[in-house]
């Protein structure tokens, strides 16, 4: 579960089929850590990876300037809106 939810912007891809979705970016608290349920637009299950921000740009490896841009972005606006607890 989130809360306090902030939208930054999306990236619009386009397949090699041709196909395009939106993802969306946004930064968010999260509240709550749920059991991991089907996603209602295509029933799939995504793995979930809790790691501190620091870490977060090369968990994803973004190979593009516009991605790693992105993700600086979001990461300077999280520090910025939200306090952070240390977990074990």
């Amino acid at each position: 579960e989130l809360d306090d939810c902030h939208y930054l912007g999306y990236l619009l891809v386009t397949e090699v089929t041709g196909e395009q979705y939106a993802q969306v970016r946004m930064i968010a608290r999260i509240k709550s850590i749920n059991e991991a349920r089907p996603d209602i637009d295509n029933g799939k299950i995504y793995g979930r990876e809790l790691v501190p921000m620091e870490n977060v740009k090369k968990l994803l490896n973004y190979k593009d300037d516009a991605g790693n841009m992105m993700l600086d972005d979001a990461i300077e606006a999280a520090n910025k809106k939200y306090t952070f607890e240390m977990i074990d």
